[in-house]
């Protein structure tokens, strides 16, 4: 499966970051840092040495997270000697930050910041901890197949009619669906519909699009 991001130096405010590459790779939607380990300011049983002994972890139903969380699990219990008691999936990360931070879950393994999830981390973060880092090179952006001829996000009023003026985004109040239509306003492009779907279900449409070589946008 071959598909390229779409560049645009018209974005919305990313994360500050000493690293050239976060410099110059400005995606479409955004620039944020994935990967940060979530948990909660303290609810779970503790072992007689003071270390968490049962986890409960929630995740979102995005292929990496997915990923993620099934690691983690097997870190946890076989390096770790922890129990994961409960492995929760929610839909979408403002849920996630919910269930970590009233207790509902004790780790949440994707979020993504300081940008995609700022808003989620602001309202909770009085109650949350974060714990780890495992991935801090990543972009969000739009996505499309290789064989298009779009480049840029300045390219997508040409090619409306084509794309039947839909951008496949993932589940319903996702940032990166709010932040792809902050896109399409700043840049001045009319009659596109962000779609809410999934993260499986879009990438499914990615892929029947592709060995079709039919033109599609996905947030990726």
């Amino acid at each position: 499966m071959r598909y390229r991001h779409m560049m645009n130096t018209n974005h919305v405010p990313h994360s500050s970051s000493s690293s050239p590459w976060f410099a110059t790779a400005v995606a479409a939607v955004l620039l944020g840092i994935s990967g940060l380990l979530l948990a909660g300011c303290g609810s779970s049983d503790t072992g007689t040495d003071g270390a968490e002994s049962d986890i409960s972890l929630v995740y979102v139903n995005w292929v990496e997270g997915i990923a993620m969380a099934h690691v983690m699990h097997e870190v946890l219990q076989d390096s770790l000697d922890m129990n994961v008691e409960q492995m929760s999936e929610v839909t979408g990360g403002g849920t996630a930050f919910t269930s970590v931070a009233s207790g509902g879950a004790d780790v949440f393994v994707e979020a993504w910041l300081p940008t995609t999830h700022s808003t989620s981390w602001e309202e909770h973060q009085g109650d949350l901890q974060k714990i780890g880092q495992w991935y801090d090179r990543t972009t969000v952006g739009l996505t499309v197949p290789t064989y298009t001829d779009i480049e840029s996000v300045e390219d997508l009023a040409d090619h409306r009619e084509a794309l039947d003026g839909r951008i496949h985004g993932i589940e319903s109040g996702a940032a990166v669906n709010e932040q792809t239509r902050e896109i399409l306003s700043n840049n001045d492009i009319e009659g596109f519909e962000v779609l809410a779907s999934s993260g499986p279900a879009t990438w499914s449409e990615l892929q029947s699009s592709i060995q079709n070589e039919e033109p599609i946008v996905v947030t990726g």
